[in-house]
């Protein structure tokens, strides 16, 4: 039984192609679609792990805190002009650059700056 219901599927796939070999005969519509098929399933699947690693990476998370970020960085700068006016010495700047460093970054490394400050005299 199972050998005739193999049979009638293979014949029914000759038909088909048969059919296929009538409509297309050299085989470009069917090329064409598979290629479309080919690229866009790669479309999809680079736009997906494209946003995949935005996301993790943390890229859609510091679109809102961005703000909050640039304005804390403003006052602590100004805050650090009137403090550094006052004869601070090249340690403290140190220090102190590198504990904005540290608050301001919470990833740890990175390659990507969200703001520079610079301490001058």
């Amino acid at each position: 039984m199972m050998i005739l219901q193999q049979l009638g599927a293979v014949e029914r796939v000759a038909q088909k192609a048969a059919h296929m070999a009538d409509v297309d005969p050299h085989g470009l519509t069917l090329t064409l679609v598979s290629v479309c098929v080919v690229f866009g399933a790669l479309l999809l699947l680079y736009r997906a792990y494209h946003l995949i690693g935005n996301f993790f990476n943390g890229k859609f998370a510091g679109r809102h805190k961005g703000k909050k970020d640039e304005e804390q960085a403003a006052a602590i700068a100004v805050a650090l002009d009137r403090y550094i006016n006052e004869e601070c010495g090249g340690e403290e700047q140190a220090a102190i650059a590198a504990a904005l460093h540290l608050y301001l970054e919470e990833e740890g490394v990175h390659d990507l700056e969200s703001g520079i400050i610079t301490i001058r005299r």
